[in-house]
């Protein structure tokens, strides 16, 4: 029979969905049933930045200014109703962000990184999708996703000659189905919308086929593969930097256009060993980029060209020299602290990406999904002495902030380096409790206005804040927070940076008059005569 992989079904049991206890409320009484003609909400977004205030030097980049892009979505159950989830960045420049649906369905953010990004959305039952959206600065984008009226998804995997090739592998929507004797495939209960199919067999290009799904219909997708080609990677002149090496991989001539398209986001980026080499397979046979990276060195030059051709195999061996370093210690009490983990982010992130890949234009990102450059971003840890280091690429003029954290979180601080620091030391102190405050000012207002927050991603309950009150927002940890909040679509607080820490945090917004008015007693009437 064909290779079925057994839909996941309608789940007729599938939870309700119950709000996430915070523990805490989002900053004022429910007062549902309060007297206002406001009727849309003031939505409240707050990102943390840094674990701890920092001291940022005059002429210094300010963190994530350039993380405008937003997100918007929604979830449905097979019933049509709200489900909750977590929405997960899986690859791309926002890799390892997560959201959460509220009581609504609705997710969404408005600080990300612009990009061509891979979202999977998991519920606790296990539905899941995953689907590519690109996002871009100053711009939404929707990502609405329904199991009721999902379809099924039948196709065949081909090679060149349009032979049938059985025990391929083809995933959608992180489900996997592989194709029998004939290269036929089946797939049910999929969400309609723009879906992703991917197919791999050893000795053929890892094939990517983008199309569009309708509702509740049998649609047939038919794969072709093509033989692939293959790289080995190894490293010459290391520069005394130990530790594996890294390539990136980006075609020469750009990202691949049209139906089919090469996953390069699933190989990025290649860990070479430092006593060795690695082969890469299923490659497609085009000119491709090999950017190297080595953490304390430089790549020689900085990209290598290679032609990759059907049926054989190329190779490519990179070579490093010395770099700018930033060194930093992480100290406890005065003592080094070894195994702490180290965050290191540019201040644009969009930026330092397209220069470390050798781009001018940081909406490079949306021709092809790949993860932050190590001189966006890096995870290290420090050494028994309690120190690490970076390279400065110095092509790059960019301020990085640096984190630190040990004991399972329970220690953390943070800095700022500006261009042109070499050194930096980070004294960790315990992990405050979430106990800080924020405070946002909104002039003028005179009745109830319904609000949503969202802390990190994760929703609180909705409320409606009282006349005449500001809204404050607790049980947020000390820290540097970004506040934005919109009133239909238009923005009342621009993404203002905020320290929560002994004394509240504090940020103004200016209310638009819906906001403040809501609607006439003319209009309500109208509406009801409308209505009857």
């Amino acid at each position: 029979g064909m290779g079925e992989v057994t839909a996941v079904g309608p789940a007729p049991d599938e939870p309700e969905f119950v709000a996430p206890n915070t523990g805490r409320d989002a900053g004022g009484p429910s007062l549902v049933g309060a007297a206002m003609t406001v009727e849309r909400p003031l939505e409240v977004e707050l990102t943390k930045l840094l674990d701890k205030s920092v001291e940022v030097p005059d002429g210094a980049q300010a963190i994530r200014g350039g993380a405008n892009a937003r997100l918007e979505g929604t979830l449905r159950g097979p019933t049509g109703r709200p489900l909750p989830a977590e929405v997960t960045f899986i690859h791309g420049p926002n890799e390892g962000r997560v959201l959460r649906t509220d009581s609504e369905g609705t997710f969404g953010a408005g600080d990300l990184w612009q990009g061509l990004s891979i979202v999977r959305i998991a519920t606790p039952s296990g539905l899941m999708v995953e689907r590519e959206v690109l996002l871009a600065q100053l711009s939404t984008s929707p990502l609405h996703v329904s199991f009721a009226n999902s379809s099924f998804i039948s196709g065949t995997v081909t090679d060149d000659r349009g032979a049938a090739l059985s025990g391929a592998e083809v995933r959608i929507d992180g489900r996997v189905a592989f194709t029998d004797s004939e290269g036929g495939f089946t797939l049910g209960n999929v969400p309609s919308g723009t879906v992703v199919a991917t197919a791999r067999l050893d000795g053929y290009v890892t094939t990517r086929r983008k199309f569009s799904l309708g509702l509740g219909i049998e649609a047939k997708i038919p794969i072709g593969l093509a033989r692939s080609a293959t790289l080995q990677l190894s490293v010459g002149k290391r520069a005394g930097a130990t530790g594996p090496s890294y390539a990136y991989l980006i075609p020469a001539a750009g990202p691949g256009r049209g139906q089919h398209d090469f996953p390069w986001y699933e190989i990025n980026p290649v860990e070479i060993p430092a006593s060795g080499r690695v082969t890469l397979s299923g490659l497609p046979p085009e000119a491709i980029s090999v950017h190297g990276f080595h953490r304390g060195a430089k790549a020689t030059p900085e990209s290598v060209q290679a032609r990759l051709q059907k049926g054989k195999t190329g190779s490519v061996v990179l070579n490093f020299e010395g770099s700018p370093t930033v060194r930093g210690r992480v100290l406890f009490e005065g003592a080094p602290i070894s195994g702490a983990t180290v965050k290191v982010e540019a201040a644009d992130q969009s930026v330092a990406s397209a220069r470390g890949f050798g781009q001018r234009d940081p909406r490079f990102a949306s021709q092809m999904v790949m993860p932050p450059a190590p001189e966006a971003f890096q995870k290290l840890s420090t050494d028994s002495k309690g120190i690490f280091f970076f390279s400065r690429n110095p092509k790059l003029i960019t301020t990085y902030y640096v984190t630190a954290t040990a004991q399972a979180g329970s220690l953390e601080a943070a800095a700022c380096i500006p261009q042109g620091q070499s050194e930096v030391t980070l004294h960790l102190v315990p992990t405050t409790d979430d106990d800080g405050e924020l405070v946002i000012d909104l002039p003028g207002r005179f009745q109830g206005l319904p609000v949503t927050v969202q802390v990190e991603g994760v929703p609180r309950d909705p409320f409606v804040l009282p006349g005449g009150e500001d809204l404050r927002i607790e049980g947020l940890s000390n820290g540097i927070w970004s506040v934005h909040a919109r009133w239909h679509g238009k923005v009342v607080v621009d993404r203002a940076i905020v320290e929560v820490g002994e004394d509240p945090g504090k940020a103004t917004g200016r209310l638009p008059r819906g906001a403040i008015d809501g609607r006439g007693a003319e209009e309500l009437l109208r509406d009801q005569l409308r209505r009857k």
